[in-house]
């Protein structure tokens, strides 16, 4: 999915995929509970991501409000997920 974003292409259908998968991860933890940091910044970078995407979907697809909505949705489920940064 994430290398046919950088192409301008947004699938909703892959985009329900990618959310459905983020919320039913299982988090490893290590001692004392703790998720490990490299995967709690590659997790948040996911958004940041996402984001420096919009203009080339808004270009290729056009699906601006959609994607948008996509956008709030990812940083919706990390937070549910893995708490606020």
């Amino acid at each position: 999915m994430f290398d046919r974003l950088r192409a301008g292409v947004f699938s909703r259908r892959e985009a329900d995929d990618f959310l459905a998968r983020l919320r039913t991860a299982r988090l490893p933890l290590i001692e004392g509970g703790v998720v490990p940091a490299r995967l709690v910044s590659v997790a948040w970078f996911i958004p940041l991501f996402l984001t420096w995407q919009s203009e080339r979907v808004a270009e290729a697809s056009g699906a601006v409000d959609e994607y948008a909505r996509f956008l709030d949705e990812v940083f919706d489920v990390l937070t549910d997920v893995m708490g606020v940064p």
